[in-house]
């Protein structure tokens, strides 16, 4: 399934290489740091803020999504995945892809599409 979101803001994308947090970095603050993709915590990840229309659309496809595929156990309704962002304004949304995603070669099982201005992206599962 790909699902195409328009018109976002990409924030802090690391889509070049696997990154794993480390907590030594940034004074001991913590912060990203590139690894390999074989390495405990890699993974691809991208950011990206969009309005409270956009995130309340998004999430409505994605509880129709959770609802279609839900299996025992799994929690009554999907949570919200998406924070305020500090202005209270936008709302941010991260997509991961983990390291269990990631091929033995190193390249990711799914990939990001982006159109020319970045103004669109999508996720393709391989």
């Amino acid at each position: 399934m790909a699902y195409v979101i328009e018109n976002v803001e990409a924030l802090w994308p690391r889509l070049d290489r696997t990154y794993k947090f480390d907590q030594r970095e940034n004074g001991g603050k913590g912060g990203s740091v590139p690894c390999a993709p074989s390495d405990q915590g890699a993974a691809y990840d991208l950011s990206f803020k969009m309005t409270k229309d956009q995130a309340t659309k998004l999430y409505q496809d994605m509880a129709a999504e959770f609802a279609k595929a839900k299996q025992p156990g799994w929690d009554e309704k999907l949570a919200m995945p998406f924070k305020k962002s500090e202005d209270g304004i936008f709302f941010i949304g991260k997509d991961q892809l983990k390291r269990t995603s990631i091929l033995s070669s190193g390249k990711p099982a799914h990939r990001f599409k982006w159109t020319p201005r970045r103004t669109k992206c999508q996720r393709i599962f391989s």
